[in-house]
């Protein structure tokens, strides 16, 4: 089976979002990165966003844009992978289940965590079932 690429799309410490090539300046940091933040608010409602970790908003901004350059509204299934998962939302995790000598834990975080949770987004806002 023949699989291809047909959008790609990056949210990063430099002008990369929607951009037709890589950047003509770049930025330099002195200490921490951030991120150059597209305008969500054009992707999703305020209500949807409030509940939404920052990288959930990244992916799924990202994984939008990426079906419109591949001129698909509505995709017949999600496949979503990494080696890495949400780090931070893990790590968040991980911290307090220390902190609380793994007491009462409130799982929202390390679900939100996984890779699924972009699949799942991208199905629910695109209708695909």
């Amino acid at each position: 089976m023949d699989i291809f690429i047909n959008g790609a799309q990056a949210i990063s410490p430099q002008d990369t979002f929607k951009a037709e090539s890589f950047p003509e300046e770049v930025h330099t940091y002195a200490s921490r990165m951030t991120i150059i933040k597209p305008d969500y608010k054009a992707y999703f409602n305020s209500l949807a966003m409030r509940r939404m970790s920052n990288i959930i908003k990244m992916s799924t901004t990202a994984a939008f844009e990426c079906l419109k350059e591949a001129g698909m509204e509505n995709p017949d299934g999600i496949l979503t992978a990494t080696g890495q998962g949400c780090v931070e939302d893990t790590e968040k995790f991980l911290i307090k289940m220390l902190d609380t000598d793994e007491g009462f834990l409130n799982p929202t975080t390390f679900i939100q965590s996984t890779h699924n949770s972009l699949g799942a987004q991208i199905a629910y806002q695109k209708k695909c079932y």
